[in-house]
Formats: structure tokens, C-alpha cells, sequence
């Protein structure tokens, strides 16, 4: 009798020291568990974030909720912007803003028309600032205006088109036969113009990185900004700083 009841106490003795056994391995499921999130932290999205501190909240109470949505824990504590619900600006956005800002005299803009489209920005110039009539001769009054542009098309790395245009109003002269040559010529005079203002600025290797972005073109009277063929505000130079694909955006522009 005495032997039966020194084995169950031996029995009880051996199940209960092993009890420590489960809490043991809880607390390292447990561990390995915060391990593998701290290490997944970082490179952590906010999304991911905020649904990570729920958790913690509910199942380890570590963190207070969704009072400190906003702070990721850890030395120097990144904080992510708060949700405001309007929606993020895309790098095409945010460089057509760049560049206007960039080019901003109000006084220049009064003469020179400012122009966001899909293609890219477009300084619009119009003919009696630029040259007289019949003529690809660029006027001196026109220089101040073309030292800007050309200062801006400077610090920027983009690609540049100078198209020239005319009105319907027909013209056949020796050196012009029809309109189609006079408005390459004048696109081809800013293009001279900016070629050699910019030569004094930047050293001779830049200068032929920064020739190759140009191209000239005419179109006479084929692609008129207003309806009327022979109003005025057809008869202008055309000078298109072309947008960039959301990669080159983001490396070129968004970066500096």
C-alpha cells in the first residue's frame, strides 16, 4: 500500500515539473514571432504599418491603438503623413508645378504666353515680338524674353522642339517660295539664338549634351492656334520643353 501511493506521488511530481516546458515554448513561439516582425519592419509600407499595430494592440496590448497611428516605433520614430483623403500629386503633376515655378516673371509672362499640355510646357512667342514681317530676323526687343526661356531650357534636362507658324496669308519671295520655309526659318533663328547665348554660359562639353536635345520644325499655316487662318495670334514661335515619361520625371526632376 505504501509502495502504490510513493509511485502516484512520484507521478504527479514528474507531470508537474514539465509544466514550465509549455510556458517555455509559448514565450519562444512568442519571440519568434516579434523577431520575424521587427525584421519585416523594415521596409515597412504604411498600410502595412497601422495593420500591424492593431495586432499588437489586440493580441499583445503594446501599443495604445490607433491614438499613435501616425509614429512608427523604433530610435528616431519615422512618422508617416496622416490619410487626409485628397489624393497623392503624380510626378507628371508635381514637374509640370516645377516648371512653372521655375519660369515665373510675371513681366516676361505678360508677352510670353505660358502653356501646360500633354505634350509638355510651352512658351508661346509671338511674332511682333520676335520678328518683322516677311523676315526671320529675330528683333533686339525680343532678346530679353529668349534669354529667360533659354536660361531656364538651361536647367532643365529635357528634350526641346522649336516649331515655327505662320498665318494663311500666302507669301513667295526669293528667299521664302511659301510659308512652309518662312516658318522653318524663324523656328531655326530662336534655335541660332539660344545656341549662342547659351555657348557663353557652359562649357564646351555640356554645350554639345545640351545641343543634341533640340529639334526645329515649321508648319506654316497647317496648325493655327485660333480658329480665324489669318488672325495674328497664329504667326508665333513655339518653344516646347517636352514631357518626360513618369520614370525619367522621377529620376531627373523629382530628385534634385
Amino acid at each position: 500500500m505504501a509502495k502504490k501511493k510513493k509511485k502516484e506521488e512520484h507521478e504527479c511530481e514528474t507531470a508537474g515539473g514539465l509544466r514550465w516546458l509549455i510556458t517555455y515554448a509559448d514565450m519562444i513561439t512568442l519571440l519568434l514571432g516579434v523577431f520575424i516582425i521587427l525584421v519585416g519592419s523594415s521596409a515597412i509600407t504604411e498600410s502595412k504599418y497601422e495593420a500591424m499595430t492593431r495586432s499588437f494592440s489586440r493580441v499583445f496590448s503594446l501599443f495604445p491603438g490607433s491614438e499613435e497611428k501616425g509614429t512608427m516605433p523604433g530610435k528616431g520614430g519615422a512618422v508617416f503623413p496622416q490619410k487626409t483623403g485628397a489624393q497623392p500629386e503624380t510626378p507628371e503633376a508635381t514637374y509640370k508645378k516645377q516648371v512653372a515655378t521655375a519660369y515665373k516673371e510675371p513681366f516676361t509672362l505678360e508677352k510670353v504666353t505660358n502653356i501646360q499640355t500633354r505634350r509638355g510646357l510651352i512658351f508661346r512667342i509671338p511674332n511682333t515680338l520676335l520678328f518683322a514681317p516677311g523676315s526671320d530676323q529675330l528683333l533686339s526687343k525680343g532678346f530679353s524674353e529668349l534669354d529667360r526661356i533659354a536660361r531656364f531650357i538651361e536647367r532643365v534636362p529635357n528634350k526641346i522642339k522649336i516649331e515655327g507658324h505662320t498665318d494663311a496669308t500666302p507669301i513667295q519671295t526669293k528667299e521664302f517660295p511659301s510659308n512652309w520655309e518662312l516658318s522653318i526659318a524663324r523656328a531655326d533663328s530662336v534655335r541660332q539664338y539660344f545656341f549662342d547665348q547659351t555657348a557663353k554660359r557652359m562649357p564646351p562639353e555640356e554645350f554639345e549634351v545640351y545641343r543634341k536635345r533640340f529639334s526645329v520644325s515649321g508648319f506654316a499655316q497647317f496648325k493655327p492656334a485660333v480658329d480665324d487662318p489669318t488672325s495674328p495670334e497664329n504667326r508665333r514661335v513655339d518653344v516646347i520643353v517636352t514631357a518626360q515619361s513618369e520614370a525619367e520625371i522621377q529620376e531627373k526632376i523629382l530628385s534634385e
